[in-house]
């Protein structure tokens, strides 16, 4: 293919201006932009077409610096467990497996800080952010507030016996039956091999 066919030069992409070429690895050119704050940069041209790239950096900087100045919430346990939401769901995150690839998204609505805080409250000490239907988006309607121990009975993997109309994990049968509400399934286990 003819290169003058493929050159971008002189094509805007958001606030980016294609100068130059600067580049190729062999499956993708690297261009040489000018971005409308002044700074240059260097960005391969699948970025450029498919939006991922609309500047040199200071679009989102600006962007996260008006949303801090908004909510005022940088740093605290809130703003923490929005953070952890929206790289969960990320492409390029570690846990992609366990949310991106099941189809596990954020709602548009909390792709704001603001309107994520409105909706869920201030986190209280000692809980993180659950969604009450594991396979379920992070939407109002689907997220709350929990304990650890109130997350771990929440998880794909936890067996839920049903016995008279009743839907319990083993442990909290347990802890019904006996009326010991701090029974640990572990600790029952250690105790039954120590009689043995």
């Amino acid at each position: 293919m003819n290169a003058a066919r493929l050159s971008i030069v002189g094509k805007r992409y958001g606030r980016l201006l294609v100068e130059r070429f600067h580049s190729s690895d062999g499956r993708s050119r690297t261009w040489l932009c000018r971005c409308d704050c002044g700074a240059t940069h260097r960005a391969k041209t699948p970025a450029l077409q498919s939006g991922d790239t609309k500047s040199c950096g200071c679009l989102k900087m600006g962007e996260a610096g008006k949303n801090l100045r908004t909510h005022g919430a940088s740093r605290t346990p809130t703003w923490h467990s929005w953070i952890a939401m929206r790289v969960r769901c990320s492409p390029r995150s570690k846990m992609r497996a366990y949310y991106f690839d099941r189809g596990i998204t954020v709602c548009e609505r909390w792709k704001h800080f603001s309107n994520f805080r409105a909706d869920m409250g201030e986190r209280p000490p000692g809980t993180t952010l659950d969604r009450i239907n594991v396979n379920g988006n992070y939407e109002p309607w689907n997220c709350r507030w929990a304990t650890p121990c109130e997350q771990r009975r929440n998880r794909r993997d936890t067996k839920l016996y049903t016995y008279a109309g009743k839907t319990l994990c083993l442990t909290d049968w347990i802890r019904e039956i006996t009326g010991d509400p701090k029974f640990k399934l572990r600790e029952s286990a250690e105790t039954v091999r120590a009689r043995t």
